[in-house]
């Protein structure tokens, strides 16, 4: 094989049973002109020395897809080696994950790009690669075996793994989960009580005991911490993270003439409009991301799902473009509430975090967990603070200083009292 690029692809018999682990019984090496077939299984499972140095030259760059999922750890049971020892390899999935192509398996993205059908039989994919003699359809191979495996039918045909894309419903392709969207985040499918979870923080973030994560996404807000939320209440802490006036106000409306009621332990309504902590799960509206369960838990998986599905290019952020795209896909039927307060929350949520045309994802998990808002109370006080006159900002220094002193004096003495 004279080609200076060649695909290689993997065989073994499927392992059937979680004890049963196949080694690898038939090499796959294609060009552009011809394949050849090296039955490793007639081998004693050993390469050659000779493959293994033509592997390893660098003048040759392999050709793989998916290769990680499974094919490494086959190639390593098997010989102990891996693409490390490759000359020079390459992973046409990534390629295509950098081209916003995520989630797609080779066959899927073969349609979608050059449009033409890669088709393997379930009986070929499934049969016995250790047989004494190969059969006719095992011997001539689709192109599919020649330039990598469709991962999203083969993948699952070998390890019961699932399909996260259909050809014949575009919107799945259009909207793919990899099967990695939750490496490495323990039972991400588990909503957690009191705190986010996320792939990049698969331990979580701090958790805060006795408050579920949707509590502590408006607790900013409880300024005395008495378990209520009132109109006031709003107005202080939207205009405080950065909202000017006008909308602060327009912001109680909205906030409270929707929450209210639904939030209220009693059928009779409170005319003073709190919003009550303690039921924050009784106002999610539908619509949404569903990173909130019904009873205000965070779910982990379903933040990976949102910018897995909406996060063109993988830039760890989502545009105002993206924002509008999820809130229009997760609309529910016969849900005009659910689809305004989406629009609005998302719109909000963008106008104050938006950094070079994209809210991040460290940002949108602050805004589940509520610890945003603290954040940006800090810098709107501390960037007011530099707009006054230097006399005044001498005397709220003073000010400061002042009740801390006398914060500190207070601690002292309760605890020389306790002694």
């Amino acid at each position: 094989m004279q080609d200076p690029v060649l695909a290689i692809d993997l065989e073994w018999r499927p392992d059937f049973g979680p004890h049963r682990t196949s080694r690898v019984a038939l090499i796959q090496l294609a060009s552009a002109t011809c394949c050849v077939l090296i039955r490793t299984c007639r081998l004693s499972f050993h390469i050659p020395p000779v493959l293994q140095k033509f592997l390893e030259s660098p003048e040759i760059v392999m050709v793989g897809y998916g290769w990680d999922s499974s094919d490494e750890s086959k190639m390593q049971q098997s010989f102990k080696l891996g693409r490390a020892c490759f000359g020079t390899f390459v992973d046409l999935q990534t390629i295509s994950e950098h081209l916003g192509y995520h989630g797609y398996g080779l066959g899927s993205l073969t349609r979608m790009v050059l449009g033409f059908d890669l088709q393997k039989a379930r009986s070929v994919s499934m049969s016995n690669w250790e047989a004494k003699c190969l059969t006719p359809s095992q011997m001539a191979p689709p192109a599919s075996t020649a330039n990598g495996r469709d991962q999203s039918s083969d993948r699952q045909q070998k390890h019961g793994s699932f399909v996260p894309s259909i050809p014949e419903v575009p919107v799945t392709l259009e909207r793919p989960v990899p099967q990695n969207a939750t490496a490495g985040i323990k039972n991400a499918g588990a909503p957690r009580a009191n705190q986010v979870v996320s792939k990049e923080e698969p331990e979580g973030r701090a958790a805060v005991p006795n408050r579920t994560v949707l509590q502590q996404h408006v607790d900013f807000w409880d300024f005395d911490k008495d378990g209520m939320i009132y109109p006031a209440d709003t107005f202080r802490g939207f205009h405080a993270i950065g909202f000017n006036w006008f909308l602060s106000f327009i912001a109680i409306f909205v906030i409270h003439g929707t929450f209210s009621y639904p939030s209220n332990p009693s059928w009779i309504p409170n005319l003073l409009f709190p919003i009550y902590t303690q039921n924050m799960h009784k106002t999610k509206h539908g619509s949404d991301t569903e990173v909130f369960d019904t009873e205000g838990r965070f779910v982990p998986q379903k933040l990976e799902e949102l910018f897995t599905k909406y996060d063109e290019g993988n830039k760890g952020g989502l545009t105002l473009k993206e924002i509008m795209r999820f809130t229009e896909a997760m609309r529910n039927v016969l849900d005009p509430t659910g689809w305004t307060a989406a629009k609005l929350e998302w719109g909000a949520t963008y106008y104050l975090l938006r950094e070079n045309g994209m809210v991040t994802k460290e940002k949108i998990k602050g805004v589940y967990d509520g610890s945003i808002w603290y954040t940006l109370a800090r810098e709107n006080k501390a960037k007011a603070q530099l707009r006054l006159p230097w006399y005044k900002r001498f005397v709220n220094g003073l000010k400061t200083a002042w009740a801390d002193t006398v914060n500190r004096t207070s601690s002292l003495s309760t605890k020389i009292k306790a002694k």
